[in-house]
């Protein structure tokens, strides 16, 4: 297999994750701030608790990861934020216990992909090509 094939099946691998994440995010956003009327309730749900904090950073990262991740703009970065978000989903839902990676396969395989980005960057087709210099 030539580099160039495995840099295109990282970026195709890249996009369709990057376009999931995103579409995690936007699914829990719609649920997680249904009920909030304007930015004043969001302050007031936050005071009550850290784990409404917690959940809304968490559905924050999914949205600009995932996007950052399907544009290919800062890759590493945006896949370690969407791994340290899916590895607190994923405790959350599972806990210690064994088999807990099994408890949400999807946030699972989404914390792999984002993993494997972290360490092999973003393929071809991205956006950061653009911001990076000449040399």
């Amino acid at each position: 297999m030539t580099p160039a094939a495995k840099e295109w099946g990282i970026t195709l691998l890249r996009l369709w994750i990057g376009f999931l994440i995103l579409h995690t995010g936007a699914g829990s956003a719609e649920r997680a701030f249904a009920s909030v009327q304007g930015l004043p309730s969001l302050f007031d749900a936050w005071k009550g608790s850290a784990a409404a904090l917690i959940g809304h950073l968490v559905i924050l990262v999914q949205l600009l990861g995932g996007a950052g991740i399907l544009l290919g703009i800062a890759v590493r970065l945006c896949s370690f934020f969407t791994a340290l978000a899916f590895a607190y989903l994923v405790w959350k839902a599972g806990g210690l216990r064994p088999g807990a990676l099994m408890a949400d396969p999807v946030k699972t395989t989404l914390l792999a992909a984002s993993v494997s980005f972290l360490l092999t960057g973003p393929g071809m087709l991205n956006l950061g090509r653009i911001f990076q210099k000449r040399r």
